[in-house]
């Protein structure tokens, strides 16, 4: 799309919504984490997962949730060699 000056005109929504994280309601990230949400609002109240406040709405970034997951994450044991 061309502003007649030879500048190209920018898409600022667009610039805007790739900028910001994108957000999860309670129930949408309840579901994605396979919990209850009376679950993972109890886990935001204990600060044990990340979370924001939108006016009264409890929302969760993408990256609230990878860390979430990975703060929990079990590495497998690894498999010793038997002595014979």
């Amino acid at each position: 799309m061309s502003a007649g000056n030879g500048a190209t005109a920018i898409d600022v929504g667009a610039a805007i919504r790739a900028a910001l994280p994108e957000l999860y309601t309670l129930a949408e990230a309840a579901a994605r984490l396979r919990m209850g949400q009376s679950t993972l609002r109890g886990l935001a109240r204990r600060k044990k997962i990340g979370s924001t406040r939108s006016g009264n709405r409890l929302v969760f970034t993408a990256a609230d949730l990878a860390q979430y997951l990975a703060a929990g994450r079990i590495e497998p044991a690894r498999e010793q060699g038997r002595a014979r």
